[in-house]
């Protein structure tokens, strides 16, 4: 891979779907002169006029994996886009690709009506602003700072191994490696309701992009998981006290113990009574759980984010 430099070009071209209604037409991408900014544009009809959710997926020479990151995207994308002609979407490619050059691009714009409301195993997060970080837990956690989100939506629970053999099963992918958890032998095939582990951040990418969603980044985890500004800056996603019981605790941290009932990782969605604010389970434990962003100690301190409204897939866990 080459490094993009301000001056590198992104050769993009287009690829409209066709899905019945909703309907996407005249997708053109053309990266901005001077910039790593690509512009996307398309026209969006729907046979009942109803607002949709607008994804964007991108293949380097057309290999067929969509497998791109592309997050920061700002303009007609996400929920409640409503049917119209010359839409517009600007996607920062630098940013999300790790400055690497791409020679070829493929866009996909593809277009899902919300007739039917929101997925019952999906939450919607309103856009808004609320206290990233934590005085109270300090170190990397601080400073506290106000984040402003748009709206997304993410599911409710976290990746079954059910689900994601589905994904390795249509796309040829590997099985996860045994956990090695004693008294659950073959964990992947024998337990289809509980979390999937041993799951790589490249696994978890294409998997979210298989599944016509993304990854969340740290800032919309941390708000599916506490709440908003108009709550309190809560530690936990029921509150500020620690319970087991209502939370679980992840495996990671939990080798010897059965505080919350369950030596090793529990079915999806054990915990009713501790779920967060947004409607979101596990949140707080059970499995840890991958972020779209890079880690960086030092990230709050000069953290500045305006996030994109898109459909979030939840993390899979490491």
């Amino acid at each position: 891979m080459k490094i993009i430099s301000s001056d590198s070009i992104i050769f993009l071209f287009s690829l409209t779907l066709f899905a019945g209604t909703p309907t996407v037409s005249n997708v053109t991408a053309s990266q901005l002169p001077g910039t790593e900014i690509v512009q996307i544009t398309y026209d969006l009809e729907e046979s009942e006029g109803l607002p949709c959710w607008i994804f964007v997926f991108v293949d380097r020479d057309d290999w067929g994996s969509w497998n791109v990151p592309v997050y920061s995207l700002i303009g007609d994308v996400g929920p409640n886009i409503m049917p119209g002609a010359g839409k517009s979407i600007q996607w920062n490619a630098g940013l999300d690709y790790d400055h690497h050059y791409v020679p070829n691009c493929v866009v996909k714009v593809v277009a899902q009506s919300l007739e039917d409301g929101v997925p019952e195993d999906m939450a919607l997060i309103p856009a808004g602003e609320y206290t990233m970080g934590s005085s109270v837990v300090g170190g990397t956690a601080i400073p506290e700072h106000a984040v402003y989100l748009d709206a997304y939506w993410i599911d409710k629970y976290e990746v079954t191994n059910y689900e994601y053999k589905l994904f390795c099963d249509e796309t040829g992918t590997s099985y996860p490696s045994d956990p090695g958890f004693s008294g659950m032998s073959n964990y992947f095939i024998n337990y289809p309701d509980y979390p999937v582990v041993k799951v790589t951040w490249y696994n978890a990418q294409a998997y979210a992009t298989w599944a016509g969603k993304r990854l969340l980044t740290e800032a919309e985890w941390e708000r599916a998981a506490k709440g908003t500004t108009n709550q309190t800056n809560r530690l936990w996603p029921w509150g500020d006290s620690f319970n087991a019981l209502i939370g679980g605790t992840t495996y990671h941290a939990n080798i010897t113990g059965t505080e919350d009932g369950w030596q090793y990782t529990a079915p999806v969605g054990t915990f009713p009574t501790g779920v967060s604010p947004a409607g979101c389970y596990d949140m707080a434990g059970n499995v840890w759980e991958w972020c779209s962003d890079w880690y960086d100690s030092g990230y709050y301190s000069f953290q500045s984010l305006l996030q994109s409204a898109g459909a979030c897939k939840r993390l899979l866990p490491c």
